[in-house]
């Protein structure tokens, strides 16, 4: 089983409730751990999305990403 999602800021947070079966106790994704299991039986790995298959009249729309990690080490950090 993958690791949990990232935390991202997404448009549609829906898409990510009920989405993990790690079963952490105090996980943002799961209001339920029935409706995990039930959504899970929708992923399907080849899909772009998370549950389920695009439809006709469906669109896919890039977000945009902006990492937050510094560029350069600030004075008396270490740099990876």
């Amino acid at each position: 089983m993958p690791p949990c999602p990232e935390n991202k800021s997404v448009s549609n947070l829906s898409a990510w409730e009920n989405s993990c079966l790690n079963g952490c106790k105090y996980c943002y994704a799961n209001k339920t751990p029935q409706k995990a299991r039930e959504n899970y039986r929708h992923h399907d790995p080849a899909s772009p999305l998370l549950l389920g298959h695009l439809r006709p009249g469906d669109s896919v729309t890039q977000g945009a990403q902006k990492s937050f990690l510094a560029k350069k080490a600030l004075p008396g950090q270490l740099s990876l």
